[in-house]
């Protein structure tokens, strides 16, 4: 077993881990949660509700991102099939200019 002293270097090493791989994030998290109780009322139980914490607010945040970033991808996909759609048709890309300074010419 665990020495409940040692708990918090466990969940901290399992986190470390989890920056390669998400199944030492799991454990650190799981283990705190297990361990929490048996840390109740000394210094330990403060850092393992830190870590649980932070790997809750890391698991929103980078939800959140990895949704931005699907978002992204398709406004860039979007906008280059549209273009390419006008482009296509041989239109322009944007709606003509009715400056007589600066006349757009397609190619067409």
């Amino acid at each position: 077993m665990i020495n409940a002293e040692r708990v918090p270097l466990f969940v901290a090493l399992s986190f470390c881990a989890g920056l390669f791989t998400v199944a030492g994030a799991l454990i650190g998290v799981a283990l705190a949660y297990a361990k929490r109780g048996e840390v109740a009322g000394t210094w330990g139980e403060s850092i393992l509700t830190y870590f649980i914490t932070t790997f809750w607010v890391g698991l929103a945040v980078g939800l959140i991102g990895w949704l931005l970033t699907l978002i992204w991808i398709g406004w860039v996909v979007l906008g280059s099939c549209t273009s390419g759609m006008r482009c296509a048709a041989c239109a322009p890309p944007w709606p003509p200019s009715t400056s007589a300074r600066f006349p757009i010419r397609t190619a067409c």
